[in-house]
């Protein structure tokens, strides 16, 4: 039987989703394979432009407003370097980097990591995680959707297992003490070892946030 969706984005809690998906966005490995499969000649301060948008291409001139933020999204994430490099020239860690600039562009309260490390090597994972981490201590609501313990960050407070799409299991963590295991026991990359592949997501990942 199916139950009722509550959202509680402001004071008082709404079943209607009508504007709730204006606070959310989200970013995936999927979102970097659309866009290494098409054409698309895009720069970096262009693809983290159509972010605010929601849009994969560009169809508006970019205001001074609109590239001010632009810029400082672009800061925030420690890619100013990169503004007017090829998108697609960038390694994989930063095309990730750049999506999230881009998913932050507009200034949602949430931001949805959807297997955001699919296909990068330890070192890389770890660096992305890590810019994620500083995006939550800024004040924006992650949910990470992952198979992997390493991609989880400190700021995490609450973590939900799934099995076919219901909740089997939660644990509550204090703000700052959940650890990936890599953090805790100090692991480092071996050298030779190869990046996980490119796979679909199943319905079996925990759910932590």
């Amino acid at each position: 039987a199916g139950g009722t969706r509550t959202y509680f984005l402001d004071v008082d809690a709404t079943t209607s989703p009508i504007g709730v998906g204006d606070h959310i966005a989200l970013v995936g490995a999927e979102q970097q394979t659309r866009y290494m499969r098409t054409e698309w000649d895009l720069r970096v301060w262009q693809a983290v432009f159509t972010g605010l948008h929601n849009t994969d291409l560009i169809y508006s001139h970019a205001t001074a407003a609109e590239l001010k933020t632009v810029d400082a999204t672009l800061t925030q994430l420690g890619l100013g370097k990169l503004r007017d490099a090829a998108f697609r020239t960038l390694s994989q860690g930063q095309l990730r980097k750049v999506l999230i600039a881009r998913a932050l562009a507009r200034k949602p309260r949430i931001l949805v990591c959807a297997e955001i490390g699919v296909g990068l090597d330890p070192i890389a994972r770890a660096a992305l995680m890590s810019t994620i981490e500083t995006v939550a201590q800024a004040g924006t609501q992650i949910i990470l959707v992952s198979h992997r313990r390493e991609e989880w960050i400190p700021s995490i407070t609450n973590e939900l297992h799934l099995q076919d799409g219901r909740v089997v299991g939660s644990q509550a963590h204090a703000p700052g003490r959940c650890r990936a295991p890599a953090q805790r026991a100090g692991a480092q990359h071996r050298p030779g070892r190869k990046p996980e592949p490119m796979h679909e997501a199943s319905r079996d990942a925990p759910l932590i946030e």
